[in-house]
């Protein structure tokens, strides 16, 4: 209800609520926020949007078109009011009209219905003049609109009481009556009209109203679409999981309760009217009183930055923020949607450090990690080799990408083709392991030998990922050069020696002999191999060596020699006069595991002795 004496202001700001904020973030969130951010208010429909746009410009035009009216028709009021006693021009002569305003003519440039309504001392009343325009606006009759109680009779119940109760006080004090009311048209409709009167006390006593009546209905259904949008979005923010709030004048102005909760706030009351900067690290307020400058001064959008939140309780949190301009009760401001991220915070952390400690460990691994990864068609969809390959190859750092297919470039061409024949191999095989020998060409000209051990297996979408280390091996390949020309030089010593060379177990069972066995003995190396001692020597000499050997299996590892002398019969019978000159061999714990020795025929040297 308007107060006496004054009318409505229908514009365009009205039209949209005082604060205006539950359009505003209709339209913020539906056309600025929705794009490019997944917080919960985002709406993506394109359709929906442009609707609702097209319903808001219809609702601005209707206010627009409102204003005009109520414009013209304070014109015609105070027309009508300067003349109070103002007639259709029908009713006087053309003398009487010449200095009074026609009430028809007026009513023909204004968008509304004038009306004289008088009331009589007696309790009667009467419209002495209705313009012709009445009959469209209340849907009736110009004979019942007429009527005063056939028209006041359509007046929706609600509303009759507090117009009767409104006419009544002004009449009393004599002052402007202005009132909204509904009413119901013969067809059924109704409609929102408003109705502004000046009154004036004629000098038999009666009261005459010369007023207007203006269809506000376009203004009602804005208003009530306003309503039911404010209190459905409100219902959407204050039940957000995303803290939403406004500032103005760098203060918090509204909040809701999931902001509350980001700020770790107990109650609401403890925030609003709070500054903004006081909720922020002080490394970050530099940065948010700049952001509160963008928006209140330069009304610049500032999209999606972190920064870190000191909350009521000390605590320190990161959040994420997307902040647009806003004027918020007729103060320009900021709408703020903020997200807490500091699990995500200190997930980004704690998978940096892991990358680079993973970085860190493959740098200063021994061998290089690689991956091969085909699609269905076979096609190599992506490839890595770790860094160390530089080193390898004696490149300089960061001269060869970590690139799989770079480095078996430097493969040497003999053994390029067992590489990419095993390779492939392998991928066409999931679970195949692959183990391969091949070198390597170095960038001064020299070759190393590298060994790559490598699996397979199929990743969910289908594709088939080879992984695998390599590593060099040229020490060790040149350590088994090295050791087979070793051995090569000492089989040829051994193989050639006249003496007896051998190798028995802890059983006295020959495990290897030379083949000067044969040149002694007449046994060859395979009729020796795997014979005992007492299989070539009578039960006093065995007594004799074995004795020997297993005293020297008693003493410990610094002192393993065995030296004697026996005995020993050819393959055909004759005796040998041997010299046994060992020693024992030890594991790696120091126990005992075989005996190795020297056996020299010393017959000649014997022959004296017998002689004598």
């Amino acid at each position: 209800m308007h107060k006496a004496g004054s009318r409505p202001r229908t514009t365009a700001s009205s039209c949209f609520g005082s604060s205006g904020w539950g359009s505003s973030l209709y339209r913020l969130i539906d056309g600025r926020y929705g794009h490019g951010a997944t917080m919960t208010l985002q709406l993506n429909e394109d359709y929906e949007m442009l609707r609702r746009e097209n319903d808001s410009l219809r609702r601005l035009l209707a206010a627009i078109e409102e204003e005009a009216a109520v414009h013209k028709a304070d014109w015609a009021l105070r027309l009508i009011n300067e003349n109070p006693t103002a007639k259709p021009g029908c009713l006087e002569s053309p003398m009487q009209r010449a200095d009074k305003p026609d009430l028809n003519g007026i009513a023909a440039d204004v968008p509304c219905v004038i009306y004289q309504f008088l009331q009589q001392p007696d309790g009667s009343s009467s419209f002495p003049y209705i313009s012709p325009a009445a009959e469209g606006l209340f849907g009736m009759p110009i004979s019942d609109i007429s009527d005063p109680i056939r028209l006041f009779s359509r007046i929706h119940p609600d509303d009759l009481a507090r117009c009767r109760k409104a006419i009544s006080e002004a009449s009393s004090n004599m002052d402007m009556w202005s009132q909204e009311f509904r009413f119901t048209r013969l067809d059924g409709e109704t409609v929102w009209f408003f109705s502004s009167s000046r009154l004036i006390r004629l000098p038999d006593g009666s009261v005459l109203l010369n007023g207007v009546v203006l269809d506000i209905s376009a203004r009602k259904r804005a208003e009530a679409a306003l309503r039911e949008s404010e209190k459905r979005f409100r219902a959407v923010v204050e039940s957000s999981p995303d803290a939403i709030f406004i500032q103005t004048g760098g203060c918090f102005a509204y909040i809701n309760p999931a902001a509350i909760s980001l700020f770790g706030a107990a109650e609401e009351k403890l925030l609003l009217g709070r500054p903004v900067l006081d909720l922020f690290h002080p490394g970050s307020r530099a940065a948010i009183s700049a952001h509160i400058q963008s928006f209140n001064e330069d009304r610049r959008s500032v999209l999606k930055f972190e920064e870190k939140i000191v909350r009521c309780d000390d605590t320190e949190v990161y959040a994420e923020f997307l902040a647009v301009p806003f004027n918020f009760r007729g103060e320009k401001g900021a709408l703020v949607f903020a997200r807490d991220i500091s699990n995500r915070k200190s997930a980004d952390d704690a998978l940096r450090k892991s990358e680079e400690w993973y970085r860190n460990l493959v740098l200063i691994f021994s061998h290089i990690i690689w991956t091969y990864e085909v699609d269905e068609k076979r096609q190599v969809v992506a490839n890595y080799g770790a860094p160390l390959a530089e080193r390898l190859l004696g490149l300089p750092s960061g001269t060869m990408p970590n690139n799989f297919d770079e480095y078996l470039s430097y493969i040497y061409f003999e053994d390029l083709p067992k590489v990419s024949e095993e390779l492939c191999l392998t991928l066409a095989s999931p679970g195949r392991e692959s183990t391969m020998d091949y070198r390597l060409n170095r960038v001064d000209g020299t070759m190393c030998w590298v060994q790559s051990h490598g699996i397979s297996y199929v990743k969910p979408n289908g594709n088939i990922v080879c992984i695998g280390t390599t590593h060099d091996v040229t020490e060790i390949k040149n350590a088994e050069k090295a050791l087979k020309e070793s051995e090569s030089k000492y089989r040829f010593l051994v193989e050639n020696t006249i003496d007896c060379i051998w190798l028995i177990d802890l059983n006295f069972v020959f495990r290897y002999v030379n083949p000067a066995i044969f040149g002694m003995t007449g046994f060859t190396v395979e009729e020796w191999v795997g014979s005992n001692i007492k299989e070539h020597c009578d039960e006093q000499n065995f007594d004799k060596i074995a004795a020997i050997l297993k005293k020297a299996l008693e003493q410990p590892p610094d002192n393993p020699s065995i030296m004697c002398e026996a005995i020993i019969y050819k393959k055909n019978g004759e005796p040998l006069h041997i010299e046994v000159i060992g020693r024992v061999l030890f594991d790696s714990s120091g126990k005992p595991e075989a005996l190795q020795g020297v056996t020299r025929d010393i017959s000649d040297l014997k022959r004296p002795d017998l002689s004598l």
